[in-house]
């Protein structure tokens, strides 16, 4: 026979969940001292009280598991566990939305406190018939979009251009995407007679110029 420490020690269980057990008819020591109230059990409850134990990490309720124990019938545990599932697939949903929403709450914070590097609100559109500019066309993340600027601006004073404007950016995708954006930088130039150096020349309207990043 085992003391109540032992066999707790057996199960990796309490003593107190060994006595709660007990006092509700799941698992009764096979003997109990008169003389101390000390509760006995048999090497031969060992493998019932793990199958108890086994059943209740698995989600049973404790009257459900004295059911399956008691009743052994295969349909009452099959119906049990069929139900005990449907309950944890509810709750495993329900953990799945509450996910889903905690990161759509980080996304939305992200972008609160990450505005975009330019404001749709401040675009202005060109008006002018045609311009004269010196361009690149790229795709690059819009965030590096002065390495380009820095690079037209250099080349601006290798020609000993004059600048005619603010730089524009024209977008060539159908979809924005910050990341990885298909844009043409331009800056305007004034158009020297003399010149040698081989201009773009493109009708304003509908390009994009970002006070922003100028």
């Amino acid at each position: 026979m085992y003391s109540i420490g032992q066999f707790s020690l057996i199960l990796k269980v309490s003593t107190r969940t060994l006595r709660h057990y007990d006092e509700i008819g799941l698992l009764k020591p096979s003997f109990v001292s008169e003389e101390n109230n000390y509760r006995y059990y048999e090497k031969e409850q060992i493998d019932t009280a793990k199958y108890i134990i086994s059943l209740k990490e698995s989600g049973l309720a404790l009257d459900e598991i004295k059911k399956i124990i008691f009743k052994n019938d295969s349909n009452n545990y099959r119906e049990t566990i069929e139900k005990r599932l449907v309950l944890i697939e509810d709750e495993i949903q329900k953990l799945i939305n509450m996910k889903n929403n905690l990161y759509m709450l980080l996304k939305e914070d992200k972008i609160k406190n990450n505005p975009p590097a330019w404001d749709t609100s401040i675009v202005n559109i060109i008006l002018k018939d045609e311009v004269y500019v010196i361009s690149k066309r790229v795709k690059i993340n819009i965030k590096n979009v002065g390495e380009v600027v820095g690079l037209l601006y250099e080349e601006i004073n290798k020609k000993g251009l004059r600048i005619a404007g603010g730089h524009i950016i024209k977008y060539y995708d159908s979809e924005y995407d910050p990341d990885n954006a298909d844009i043409e930088v331009c800056i305007p130039v004034e158009k020297r007679k003399e010149s040698k150096v081989k201009f773009n020349c493109i009708p304003a309207a509908g390009m994009l110029q970002h006070p922003l990043i100028q």
